[in-house]
């Protein structure tokens, strides 16, 4: 699978990016709308993602540390 991690409706892809789906209120999935998605969209801005957290209505999206193997900025 190309799915590195699932967290409550988002997932991280093995190249560092993220992908939300569910319920859109407040601009839950980040993708500047308040429509609510049954399929997987990218969220904009977010690349060289190693994890995620949340705390109540707050997302944190934690980067993959400089020099990981993995790291795909430049």
């Amino acid at each position: 699978s190309n799915v590195r991690c699932l967290h409550a409706g988002f997932a991280i892809k093995r190249d560092g990016t993220v992908w939300a789906w569910g319920r859109n209120d407040a601009g839950r999935l980040a993708d500047g709308t308040d429509t609510s998605r049954s399929t997987p969209r990218e969220v904009q801005g977010l690349i060289d993602i190693a994890a995620m957290a949340s705390r109540g209505s707050t997302w944190f999206a934690i980067t993959k540390p400089a020099g990981d193997g993995n790291h795909s900025g430049g």
